[in-house]
Protein backbone atom coordinates (compact mmCIF):
# COMPACT_ATOMS: atom_id res chain seq x y z
CA UNK A 1 0.00 0.00 0.00
CA UNK A 2 2.53 2.13 1.11
CA UNK A 3 3.68 2.41 -2.48
CA UNK A 4 0.65 3.88 -3.99
CA UNK A 5 1.26 6.97 -0.92
CA UNK A 6 5.20 7.53 -2.98
CA UNK A 7 3.22 7.21 -6.35
CA UNK A 8 0.89 10.10 -5.26
CA UNK A 9 4.03 12.31 -4.42
CA UNK A 10 2.79 13.07 -1.06
CA UNK A 11 5.31 15.05 1.37
CA UNK A 12 7.58 12.66 3.48
CA UNK A 13 6.26 13.46 6.56
CA UNK A 14 2.29 12.88 5.62
CA UNK A 15 3.93 9.78 4.72
CA UNK A 16 5.38 9.31 7.68
CA UNK A 17 2.36 10.01 10.14
CA UNK A 18 0.03 7.99 7.79
CA UNK A 19 2.38 5.11 8.69
CA UNK A 20 2.68 5.95 12.69
CA UNK A 21 -1.11 6.17 12.93
CA UNK A 22 -1.40 2.82 11.49
CA UNK A 23 0.46 1.37 13.61
CA UNK A 24 -0.51 2.97 16.90
CA UNK A 25 -4.11 2.24 15.83
CA UNK A 26 -3.30 -1.36 15.36
CA UNK A 27 -1.88 -1.56 18.69
CA UNK A 28 -4.74 -0.45 20.42
CA UNK A 29 -7.36 -2.76 18.73
CA UNK A 30 -9.00 -0.68 16.51
CA UNK A 31 -10.77 -2.48 13.52
CA UNK A 32 -10.69 -0.33 10.74
CA UNK A 33 -8.99 3.23 10.18
CA UNK A 34 -9.20 5.09 7.31
CA UNK A 35 -7.91 8.18 5.25
CA UNK A 36 -11.02 10.23 3.80
CA UNK A 37 -11.94 13.34 1.98
CA UNK A 38 -10.62 16.20 0.50
CA UNK A 39 -7.05 13.82 1.24
CA UNK A 40 -7.88 10.88 -1.23
CA UNK A 41 -9.57 12.99 -3.90
CA UNK A 42 -6.61 15.05 -4.43
CA UNK A 43 -4.76 11.90 -4.32
CA UNK A 44 -6.88 10.20 -6.99
CA UNK A 45 -6.30 13.56 -8.66
CA UNK A 46 -2.84 13.56 -8.39
CA UNK A 47 -2.76 10.35 -9.35
CA UNK A 48 -4.84 11.21 -12.94
CA UNK A 49 -2.34 13.96 -13.40
CA UNK A 50 -5.04 16.51 -12.83
CA UNK A 51 -3.79 19.64 -11.21
CA UNK A 52 -4.86 20.28 -8.13
CA UNK A 53 -3.35 23.30 -7.50
CA UNK A 54 -3.14 23.27 -3.93
CA UNK A 55 -0.71 21.22 -1.75
CA UNK A 56 -1.49 18.15 0.57
CA UNK A 57 -0.92 18.97 3.89
CA UNK A 58 -4.45 18.56 5.52
CA UNK A 59 -5.13 14.68 6.03
CA UNK A 60 -8.63 13.36 7.80
CA UNK A 61 -8.59 9.99 9.08
CA UNK A 62 -11.41 7.97 10.45
CA UNK A 63 -11.78 5.66 12.74
CA UNK A 64 -13.98 2.59 13.79
CA UNK A 65 -13.02 2.99 17.68
CA UNK A 66 -11.68 6.37 19.58
CA UNK A 67 -10.18 8.81 17.96
CA UNK A 68 -9.31 10.45 21.61
CA UNK A 69 -7.55 7.20 22.34
CA UNK A 70 -5.65 6.64 19.07
CA UNK A 71 -4.15 10.48 19.94
CA UNK A 72 -3.14 9.28 22.98
CA UNK A 73 -1.46 6.17 21.90
CA UNK A 74 0.34 8.21 19.60
CA UNK A 75 2.79 9.86 21.49
CA UNK A 76 4.95 6.67 22.20
CA UNK A 77 5.38 5.96 18.76
CA UNK A 78 6.23 9.63 17.67
CA UNK A 79 9.91 9.93 17.34
CA UNK A 80 12.17 12.66 18.75
CA UNK A 81 12.74 15.58 17.13
CA UNK A 82 9.04 16.21 15.77
CA UNK A 83 6.62 18.95 16.47
CA UNK A 84 3.22 17.77 17.50
CA UNK A 85 -0.02 19.44 19.27
CA UNK A 86 -3.26 18.10 20.31
CA UNK A 87 -6.82 19.85 20.70
CA UNK A 88 -9.27 17.12 22.05
CA UNK A 89 -13.12 17.64 21.44
CA UNK A 90 -13.84 14.94 24.06
CA UNK A 91 -17.96 15.54 23.19
CA UNK A 92 -17.76 14.76 19.88
CA UNK A 93 -14.64 12.49 20.06
CA UNK A 94 -12.46 14.16 17.82
CA UNK A 95 -9.13 15.63 17.74
CA UNK A 96 -7.04 18.57 15.45
CA UNK A 97 -3.28 16.92 15.23
CA UNK A 98 -0.54 18.95 14.26
CA UNK A 99 2.61 16.76 12.94
CA UNK A 100 5.12 19.12 11.84
CA UNK A 101 3.44 21.23 8.85
CA UNK A 102 0.88 18.88 8.68
CA UNK A 103 -2.65 19.26 9.89
CA UNK A 104 -4.65 16.21 10.76
CA UNK A 105 -8.42 15.70 11.93
CA UNK A 106 -8.94 12.40 13.78
CA UNK A 107 -12.41 11.69 14.07
CA UNK A 108 -14.48 8.20 15.48
CA UNK A 109 -16.72 7.28 12.46
CA UNK A 110 -20.00 8.62 13.06
CA UNK A 111 -23.82 9.34 11.64
CA UNK A 112 -25.71 12.41 12.00
CA UNK A 113 -29.16 12.66 11.31
CA UNK A 114 -30.84 16.20 11.02
CA UNK A 115 -33.74 16.53 13.39
CA UNK A 116 -34.91 20.24 11.24
CA UNK A 117 -33.56 21.02 7.62
CA UNK A 118 -30.97 23.16 8.21
CA UNK A 119 -30.08 22.25 11.72
CA UNK A 120 -27.21 20.97 13.83
CA UNK A 121 -26.89 17.04 13.35
CA UNK A 122 -27.65 14.87 15.80
CA UNK A 123 -24.52 12.57 15.91
CA UNK A 124 -24.00 9.02 16.88
CA UNK A 125 -21.58 6.42 16.41
CA UNK A 126 -21.65 4.38 13.03
CA UNK A 127 -19.35 2.27 10.83
CA UNK A 128 -16.84 3.42 8.41
CA UNK A 129 -19.20 3.19 5.49
CA UNK A 130 -21.83 4.87 7.04
CA UNK A 131 -19.57 7.28 7.99
CA UNK A 132 -19.08 7.87 4.69
CA UNK A 133 -23.23 8.64 4.35
CA UNK A 134 -22.96 11.38 6.16
CA UNK A 135 -20.42 13.90 3.68
CA UNK A 136 -21.32 16.21 0.83
CA UNK A 137 -20.25 15.21 -2.31
CA UNK A 138 -19.44 11.90 -3.92
CA UNK A 139 -15.96 13.02 -4.09
CA UNK A 140 -15.52 13.62 -1.10
CA UNK A 141 -16.92 10.26 0.06
CA UNK A 142 -14.21 8.23 -0.94
CA UNK A 143 -11.97 6.44 1.71
CA UNK A 144 -8.82 4.38 1.59
CA UNK A 145 -8.47 1.82 4.17
CA UNK A 146 -4.97 2.02 5.92
CA UNK A 147 -4.49 -1.74 6.94
CA UNK A 148 -5.55 -3.55 3.49
CA UNK A 149 -4.92 -0.25 1.31
CA UNK A 150 -8.71 -0.84 0.15
CA UNK A 151 -10.66 1.73 -1.82
CA UNK A 152 -14.33 2.12 -0.74
CA UNK A 153 -16.23 4.08 -2.57
CA UNK A 154 -19.92 3.97 -2.38
CA UNK A 155 -20.78 6.55 -4.08
CA UNK A 156 -18.99 6.24 -7.44
CA UNK A 157 -16.59 9.02 -6.39
CA UNK A 158 -13.70 7.95 -8.82
CA UNK A 159 -16.02 8.12 -11.67
CA UNK A 160 -17.29 11.48 -11.06
CA UNK A 161 -13.70 12.59 -10.31
CA UNK A 162 -12.86 11.67 -14.13
CA UNK A 163 -15.95 13.57 -15.07
CA UNK A 164 -14.85 16.52 -13.32
CA UNK A 165 -18.46 16.39 -11.92
CA UNK A 166 -19.81 17.37 -8.41
CA UNK A 167 -22.80 15.71 -7.04
CA UNK A 168 -24.49 15.93 -4.11
CA UNK A 169 -25.12 12.36 -1.87
CA UNK A 170 -28.60 11.94 -1.62
CA UNK A 171 -32.38 14.28 -2.11
CA UNK A 172 -31.98 16.02 0.68
CA UNK A 173 -28.88 17.07 0.50
CA UNK A 174 -29.41 20.88 0.11
CA UNK A 175 -32.60 20.60 2.66
CA UNK A 176 -30.27 19.55 5.42
CA UNK A 177 -27.57 21.31 4.80
CA UNK A 178 -27.84 24.73 2.33
CA UNK A 179 -24.33 25.66 3.22
CA UNK A 180 -23.07 22.96 0.74
CA UNK A 181 -24.33 25.12 -1.82
CA UNK A 182 -21.31 27.13 -0.90
CA UNK A 183 -18.76 24.65 -0.85
CA UNK A 184 -19.97 22.93 -3.84
CA UNK A 185 -19.01 26.44 -6.01
CA UNK A 186 -15.63 26.13 -3.64
CA UNK A 187 -14.85 23.05 -4.87
CA UNK A 188 -16.32 23.53 -8.55
CA UNK A 189 -14.53 26.84 -8.47
CA UNK A 190 -10.97 25.17 -6.80
CA UNK A 191 -11.10 22.46 -9.33
CA UNK A 192 -12.71 23.80 -12.33
CA UNK A 193 -15.55 21.10 -12.05
CA UNK A 194 -19.04 21.34 -12.79
CA UNK A 195 -22.42 20.73 -11.13
CA UNK A 196 -24.15 17.70 -12.29
CA UNK A 197 -27.71 18.35 -13.88
CA UNK A 198 -29.50 16.34 -10.99
CA UNK A 199 -27.64 18.39 -8.17
CA UNK A 200 -28.19 21.85 -10.19
CA UNK A 201 -31.84 20.76 -10.26
CA UNK A 202 -31.98 19.80 -6.56
CA UNK A 203 -30.57 23.42 -5.94
CA UNK A 204 -33.12 25.06 -7.82
CA UNK A 205 -36.34 22.49 -6.24
CA UNK A 206 -35.04 23.38 -2.79
CA UNK A 207 -35.26 26.75 -3.00
CA UNK A 208 -38.25 27.25 -4.97
CA UNK A 209 -39.89 24.87 -2.04
CA UNK A 210 -38.22 26.73 0.43
CA UNK A 211 -37.98 23.55 3.44
CA UNK A 212 -37.01 25.50 6.21
CA UNK A 213 -39.12 26.63 9.34
CA UNK A 214 -37.42 29.87 9.34
CA UNK A 215 -37.33 32.51 5.94
CA UNK A 216 -35.78 35.10 4.16
CA UNK A 217 -36.94 38.55 6.36
CA UNK A 218 -38.20 36.67 9.36
CA UNK A 219 -35.81 37.43 12.97
CA UNK A 220 -32.43 37.06 12.16
CA UNK A 221 -31.48 35.16 15.15
CA UNK A 222 -33.45 32.87 14.71
CA UNK A 223 -32.44 31.34 11.29
CA UNK A 224 -31.07 27.47 11.64
CA UNK A 225 -27.23 27.16 11.76
CA UNK A 226 -26.74 25.85 8.15
CA UNK A 227 -28.28 29.47 6.89
CA UNK A 228 -26.54 31.59 9.54
CA UNK A 229 -23.26 30.52 10.89
CA UNK A 230 -22.09 27.96 9.00
CA UNK A 231 -23.18 29.58 5.76
CA UNK A 232 -20.98 32.45 7.14
CA UNK A 233 -17.65 30.37 7.61
CA UNK A 234 -18.42 28.89 3.83
CA UNK A 235 -18.87 31.94 2.21
CA UNK A 236 -15.06 33.33 4.44
CA UNK A 237 -13.77 30.49 3.06
CA UNK A 238 -14.68 31.05 -0.63
CA UNK A 239 -14.21 34.61 -0.67
CA UNK A 240 -10.66 34.86 0.86
CA UNK A 241 -8.87 30.58 0.07
CA UNK A 242 -10.83 30.19 -3.20
CA UNK A 243 -11.10 31.28 -7.36
CA UNK A 244 -13.98 33.77 -6.09
CA UNK A 245 -14.87 35.35 -8.64
CA UNK A 246 -15.59 32.05 -10.76
CA UNK A 247 -17.52 30.52 -7.46
CA UNK A 248 -19.76 33.61 -7.26
CA UNK A 249 -20.31 33.42 -10.93
CA UNK A 250 -21.12 29.95 -10.46
CA UNK A 251 -23.22 30.56 -7.44
CA UNK A 252 -25.34 33.01 -9.78
CA UNK A 253 -25.79 31.03 -12.26
CA UNK A 254 -26.93 28.13 -9.94
CA UNK A 255 -29.34 30.44 -8.15
CA UNK A 256 -27.44 29.86 -5.17
CA UNK A 257 -27.29 33.12 -4.12
CA UNK A 258 -31.03 33.50 -2.61
CA UNK A 259 -30.51 31.78 0.01
CA UNK A 260 -28.70 34.89 1.24
CA UNK A 261 -30.79 37.49 -0.14
CA UNK A 262 -32.67 38.33 -3.74
CA UNK A 263 -30.65 41.12 -4.42
CA UNK A 264 -27.42 39.19 -4.26
CA UNK A 265 -28.18 36.77 -6.39
CA UNK A 266 -29.93 39.68 -9.03
CA UNK A 267 -26.75 42.26 -9.00
CA UNK A 268 -25.04 41.84 -12.19
CA UNK A 269 -21.90 44.40 -10.94
CA UNK A 270 -21.57 41.83 -7.77
CA UNK A 271 -18.10 40.91 -8.98
CA UNK A 272 -16.96 44.32 -9.67
CA UNK A 273 -17.90 45.30 -5.97
CA UNK A 274 -16.09 42.62 -4.53
CA UNK A 275 -12.95 43.31 -6.77
CA UNK A 276 -13.21 47.14 -5.27
CA UNK A 277 -12.85 45.03 -2.09
CA UNK A 278 -9.92 43.25 -2.86
CA UNK A 279 -8.28 46.83 -3.99
CA UNK A 280 -9.25 48.26 -1.12
CA UNK A 281 -7.85 45.80 1.39
CA UNK A 282 -11.08 44.92 2.98
CA UNK A 283 -13.56 42.13 3.74
CA UNK A 284 -15.46 41.11 0.40
CA UNK A 285 -17.74 39.28 2.88
CA UNK A 286 -18.56 42.40 4.18
CA UNK A 287 -19.13 44.04 1.21
CA UNK A 288 -20.97 41.67 -0.18
CA UNK A 289 -23.54 41.95 3.07
CA UNK A 290 -23.73 45.20 1.96
CA UNK A 291 -24.93 44.65 -0.99
CA UNK A 292 -28.41 42.93 0.36
CA UNK A 293 -31.50 45.20 0.48
CA UNK A 294 -31.84 43.96 4.52
CA UNK A 295 -28.18 44.45 4.94
CA UNK A 296 -28.48 44.43 8.94
CA UNK A 297 -30.52 41.33 8.95
CA UNK A 298 -28.20 39.81 6.74
CA UNK A 299 -25.19 40.60 8.54
CA UNK A 300 -26.97 39.39 12.13
CA UNK A 301 -27.98 36.21 10.66
CA UNK A 302 -24.48 35.31 9.52
CA UNK A 303 -22.91 36.33 12.87
CA UNK A 304 -20.67 38.85 11.31
CA UNK A 305 -18.38 40.80 13.68
CA UNK A 306 -19.91 43.59 15.45
CA UNK A 307 -17.17 46.01 13.98
CA UNK A 308 -18.00 45.29 10.34
CA UNK A 309 -21.80 45.52 11.44
CA UNK A 310 -21.20 49.26 12.12
CA UNK A 311 -18.77 49.84 9.18
CA UNK A 312 -22.19 48.45 7.52
CA UNK A 313 -24.30 50.59 9.00
CA UNK A 314 -22.06 54.01 9.14
CA UNK A 315 -21.26 53.44 5.37
CA UNK A 316 -25.61 53.17 4.37
CA UNK A 317 -25.91 56.59 6.52
CA UNK A 318 -22.90 58.15 4.32
CA UNK A 319 -24.15 56.70 0.96
CA UNK A 320 -27.90 57.80 1.52
CA UNK A 321 -26.81 61.24 2.86
CA UNK A 322 -24.48 61.89 -0.31
CA UNK A 323 -26.80 60.94 -2.78
CA UNK A 324 -29.72 63.11 -1.18
CA UNK A 325 -26.97 66.38 -1.41
CA UNK A 326 -25.63 64.96 -5.26
CA UNK A 327 -29.34 65.12 -6.42
CA UNK A 328 -29.54 68.74 -5.85
CA UNK A 329 -28.29 70.90 -9.05
CA UNK A 330 -26.37 73.03 -6.14
CA UNK A 331 -24.23 70.56 -5.32
CA UNK A 332 -22.51 70.63 -9.07
CA UNK A 333 -20.37 73.47 -7.82
CA UNK A 334 -19.27 72.20 -4.41
CA UNK A 335 -15.05 72.54 -4.10
CA UNK A 336 -13.39 69.90 -2.91
CA UNK A 337 -13.43 71.26 0.92
CA UNK A 338 -17.03 71.54 0.99
CA UNK A 339 -16.77 67.69 0.18
CA UNK A 340 -14.52 66.40 2.74
CA UNK A 341 -16.29 68.56 5.01
CA UNK A 342 -19.51 66.63 4.58
CA UNK A 343 -17.61 62.69 4.35
CA UNK A 344 -15.36 63.34 7.56
CA UNK A 345 -18.55 64.66 9.52
CA UNK A 346 -20.48 61.41 8.76
CA UNK A 347 -18.19 58.88 9.47
CA UNK A 348 -15.84 57.85 12.37
CA UNK A 349 -14.03 54.78 10.33
CA UNK A 350 -12.30 55.03 6.83
CA UNK A 351 -13.34 51.00 6.08
CA UNK A 352 -17.33 52.89 6.18
CA UNK A 353 -15.96 54.59 3.17
CA UNK A 354 -14.49 51.88 1.41
CA UNK A 355 -17.33 49.92 1.44
CA UNK A 356 -19.46 52.77 0.11
CA UNK A 357 -16.81 52.91 -2.67
CA UNK A 358 -17.40 49.81 -3.54
CA UNK A 359 -20.78 49.54 -4.03
CA UNK A 360 -21.10 51.33 -7.87
CA UNK A 361 -23.30 54.23 -7.14
CA UNK A 362 -22.86 57.70 -8.44
CA UNK A 363 -20.84 58.69 -5.35
CA UNK A 364 -18.12 56.66 -5.54
CA UNK A 365 -15.82 59.39 -7.81
CA UNK A 366 -16.36 61.74 -5.32
CA UNK A 367 -15.14 59.18 -2.24
CA UNK A 368 -12.49 58.02 -4.20
CA UNK A 369 -10.98 61.26 -4.33
CA UNK A 370 -11.21 61.33 -0.76
CA UNK A 371 -9.91 58.12 -0.45
CA UNK A 372 -6.77 58.57 -2.71
CA UNK A 373 -5.91 62.71 -2.22
CA UNK A 374 -7.91 64.49 -0.08
CA UNK A 375 -7.81 61.94 3.38
CA UNK A 376 -3.89 62.41 3.36
CA UNK A 377 -3.50 66.37 2.97
CA UNK A 378 -2.81 68.08 6.07
CA UNK A 379 -2.61 71.24 7.75
CA UNK A 380 0.49 73.40 6.32
CA UNK A 381 0.94 74.31 9.53
CA UNK A 382 0.98 72.15 12.65
CA UNK A 383 -0.33 72.47 15.89
CA UNK A 384 3.11 72.74 17.24
CA UNK A 385 3.83 75.96 15.36
CA UNK A 386 0.76 77.34 16.25
CA UNK A 387 0.75 76.58 19.89
CA UNK A 388 4.37 78.42 19.64
CA UNK A 389 3.18 81.58 18.12
CA UNK A 390 0.94 82.06 21.53
CA UNK A 391 -2.65 79.68 20.14
CA UNK A 392 -3.90 77.66 22.78
CA UNK A 393 -4.85 74.33 22.89
CA UNK A 394 -8.50 73.95 22.57
CA UNK A 395 -11.52 73.43 20.39
CA UNK A 396 -10.23 77.02 18.28
CA UNK A 397 -6.91 75.41 17.70
CA UNK A 398 -8.55 72.53 16.08
CA UNK A 399 -10.96 74.57 14.01
CA UNK A 400 -8.41 76.82 12.74
CA UNK A 401 -6.05 73.69 11.82
CA UNK A 402 -9.23 72.28 9.76
CA UNK A 403 -9.48 75.15 7.95
CA UNK A 404 -6.24 75.39 7.01
CA UNK A 405 -5.98 71.71 5.94
CA UNK A 406 -9.69 72.22 3.86
CA UNK A 407 -7.56 75.55 1.72
CA UNK A 408 -5.00 73.19 1.26
CA UNK A 409 -7.04 70.70 -0.61
CA UNK A 410 -9.09 72.83 -2.59
CA UNK A 411 -5.26 75.04 -3.62
CA UNK A 412 -3.73 70.52 -4.59
CA UNK A 413 -7.57 69.83 -6.32
CA UNK A 414 -7.35 72.74 -8.84
CA UNK A 415 -3.44 71.67 -9.70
Amino acid sequence: MWNNFHKFKLPPDAIKIIKILTTAAQDIGIERIALVGGFVRDCLLKGNNINTNIDIVDIDIVVEGSASELARCLKKFIPLGHKTKYIFHESYDTVKFTFDKIFIDLTSSRKEIYPEPGENPRVTNTSLIEDLYRRDFSINAIALELYNGEIIDPFNGKNALKNREILFLHSKSVADDPSRVIRAARYAARLDFHLSEDSLLQIQQTLKNWPWNWKLGELPDQAPPALAIRMRMELELLLEKEPWEIAIRKLQEWGGLALLDKDLQDDSELIEKLKKASALSIPKLTVLVSTAKEFTNLAKRLEIPQQQQRFLIESNKLTNTLLSITSKKESENFNASRWCHIIETQVVHTESIAISICNCNPISEILMKWWDSWRHVKSPISAKELINKGWEKGPKLGSHLRQLRYKQIDILSKT
